[in-house]
This record gives C-alpha cells, structure tokens and sequence, in this order.
C-alpha cells in the first residue's frame, strides 16, 4: 500500500487549504463569538443563568425511508442493507451546541424561521437547564431570553436567565 501512495500522483498529506477572509468588519465579529465561548459579554463575565447556544441549519435535506428493514450481522453473514426507499420530501435540520455543556442537539422541521429555531431553542433550555424560554418553569426563577445574535459570521447566541 505504502508503495501505491509514493508512486500516485495523488498525495492527501501534502494537501493544504485556507479562507481568505474578505470581510473587513471579521476580527469584530470573530472576537464576540469568541468572547461567549469564553464566557463573557461585552467585556463582562457571563453569569450562572446565561447559557451560550451555536446553532445552525440545513435546508432541503432529503427525507427518506427504508422500504426493508436493515438485517443485522449473524455468524458467517455480514450485516444486509437493501438500498431501496422510499422519498420523504423535504426537510429542514436544525442543530444547537451548547457550548460551556458540551452537548449537541438536533431536531427535523417542516420548514425554517423563528417557530422551528424556538422550538430548538426550548429543547436545549429544558433537556439541560430546566427552563422554558418565554415562559418560567419556576415562579421564583426568571423567564429566559435571547439577548445577542452576532450576525452570519455563527449564529452563536447568549441565553439569559435573569430579567437585567
């Protein structure tokens, strides 16, 4: 194999590739994405109830759907997948990564727009911080709320549980 690779003119590893940034206003942009991953905000540090969510979205994927069920590996017989589906439409995926938690989130929607992305939004709040944005979980507690979004550099957003 090795032998394979120096002789084709093909060779990954000397394979090297880059973004030339275009935008004049990037460091800017950059450095409040970076700020929140660092746990601040305008030069001050986040709180315990403020969460930073990146979130993102896939339009048009394809929906499809196995016509057979996937048949698992036996003795002596590898695992069978019959190729054939069925279509689906279209979709939309949208997908949030709470970033100080760790923890990836994703769901299937219609369509895009504030409806589905709060939808999102509400299952990142409840499955790890136990709040409902728009609505408090506890009376005692605050009602979250979205208080920054960058722009298209990363739809990065700060969360905040408290009313200040």
């Amino acid at each position: 194999m090795r032998r394979w690779l120096r002789q084709d003119a093909l060779k990954p590893w000397q394979h090297q590739s880059w973004i030339f940034i275009r935008d004049p206003d990037f460091r800017a942009k950059a450095q409040r994405v970076l700020d929140l991953y660092a746990r601040t905000y305008e030069g001050e540090p986040l709180g315990a109830d403020e969460y930073v969510v990146s979130s993102d979205e896939k339009t048009s994927v394809q929906a499809r759907c196995r016509c057979h069920p996937t048949l698992t590996p036996g003795q002596a017989r590898a695992m069978r997948v019959n190729h054939e589906y069925g279509r689906g439409g279209a979709v939309a995926y949208l997908a949030a990564y709470d970033v100080h938690k760790a923890k990836v989130f994703g769901r299937c929607a219609a369509t895009t727009g504030i409806v589905p992305f709060m939808a999102l939004v509400e299952q990142v709040m409840v499955e790890v911080h136990h709040l409902r944005p728009g609505r408090s979980a506890d009376p005692a507690r605050p009602t979250p709320r979205i208080l920054h979004r960058p722009g298209s550099l990363i739809n990065t957003r700060r969360i905040s549980g408290s009313d200040h």
